[in-house]
């Protein structure tokens, strides 16, 4: 009797483990129906490569179309906000021609499908005074964060992205060196900040002390991998004025601090 009941212990277990799966495998493709993208190489939501965009221009395709995501506060007194300017990919390749944006809002029974974006691609500022427009960036970039700030003088648009595909993956992502720029209201001047050889980790914009604060890391082995687990992080001011990034602390006291760890001590 004994022998019995284990045994259909054992078929209970069997059995209730395959249901666990099922469910599993079941879960799988009805997440795969809601985000269609996952059956594709790759991230959908990210830019395509610039390789890829000239490789379909030159069949007169296009696999994006641009989108927007309402508006966010910029100069507001002045009457000026942001939209930032996303996309959506296609499920299908579609002829490239001036689109008819009265039209390309989805309807019930369209048959097309959109893979949503958690990128942007450009930013535009829009000035209800004279209902005028103005975009930011004249070349292609996948932006993953953009801050308006307010200081004492000015309005600024601190802004993040990718704009190569260094990796050559055929993707914009944080494999990739990520670009700094700045806008700067009063000049109407976009700015790239050249991180050099450093790599783009952060940026903090301290309003008591009106300084710009960049985070980065140093290549110390020179290999280019840029491993924030090996290589160091250190904090770089912009000079909005000069135009210029410097060390936040300069390299006599760095090497103090280096030589305090390697027990040089004086």
């Amino acid at each position: 009797m004994d022998k019995l009941v284990k045994y259909n212990q054992i078929i209970y277990a069997i059995l209730g483990s395959l249901g666990v799966l099922l469910l599993l495998f079941g879960g799988i493709n009805i997440l795969m129906e809601f985000f269609p993208g996952n059956r594709h190489g790759g991230d959908p939501n990210t830019l395509v490569t610039e390789e890829e965009a000239r490789a379909l221009a030159d069949k007169d395709l296009r696999k994006q179309v641009i989108s927007m995501e309402g508006m966010q506060d910029f100069d507001t007194a002045s009457g000026i906000y942001i939209i930032p300017i996303t996309h959506k990919t296609l499920d299908e390749f579609q002829q490239r021609r001036e689109v008819d944006y009265g039209l390309l809002s989805m309807k019930s029974g369209s048959g097309k499908s959109y893979y949503y974006s958690r990128y942007y691609n450009n930013l535009v500022l829009y000035d209800f005074a004279d209902r005028q427009s103005y975009i930011l960036f004249n070349e292609r970039i996948n932006i993953d964060r953009f801050q308006s700030i307010k200081t004492a003088n000015d309005h600024l648009i601190l802004i993040t992205g990718w704009k190569e595909d260094t990796n050559k993956d055929g993707r914009y992502d944080d494999s990739d060196k990520k670009a700094l720029y700045l806008y700067i209201h009063s000049l109407q001047e976009l700015r790239s900040i050249d991180l050099q050889d450093f790599k783009f980790i952060n940026f903090q914009y301290l309003e008591k002390a009106d300084k710009l604060v960049i985070n980065v890391i140093f290549d110390i082995n020179g290999d280019g991998l840029y491993d924030i687990s090996q290589d160091p992080e250190i904090l770089l001011e912009y000079s909005m004025e000069e135009k210029v990034l410097r060390k936040l602390i300069e390299d006599k006291q760095l090497n103090k601090l280096q030589h305090l760890i390697d027990g040089e001590v004086d």
